[in-house]
């Protein structure tokens, strides 16, 4: 279930008006895909990380709360616990090693088809 849309998606100070990904990044921030990097920014040229990946794909079904053990303990922020463990409970994610989750990691495109294709599966 998506959440309520506000009436117009904000816009990033940093998201030119006719950007190529102008339009995604607007249809993030309606959904609630994204909040953007703070101060009005979205950061568009930043590599995304590990834990923001994740977290977008949490954020598409809604933010879960998922009542099970976290198998990683190298997280470095609290925005970081709910989507991770989501992750791992849900089989999208089996971290860097049995322990490690490397949230502040770049996404390799490698990673990020893993996580996709994981995130697809779990759906159906």
């Amino acid at each position: 279930m998506l959440p309520n849309l506000p009436p117009k998606p904000p816009r990033f100070d940093d998201v030119p008006v006719g950007a190529y990904y102008e339009d995604a990044v607007r249809w993030m921030a309606r959904y609630s895909v994204t909040t953007g990097t703070g101060g009005n920014n979205f950061s568009p040229n930043a590599p995304a990380t590990r834990s923001e990946f994740v977290t977008f794909l949490w954020r598409l079904v809604d933010e879960p709360t998922v009542n099970a053990p976290m198998p990683f303990s190298d997280l470095t922020a609290s925005w970081q616990l709910g989507s991770v463990r989501w992750a791992a409970a849900s089989d999208i994610t089996t971290g860097v090693a049995a322990t490690s989750f490397a949230p502040e990691a770049t996404v390799t495109c490698g990673q990020a088809a893993a996580l996709l294709a994981r995130f697809v599966a779990a759906l159906v």
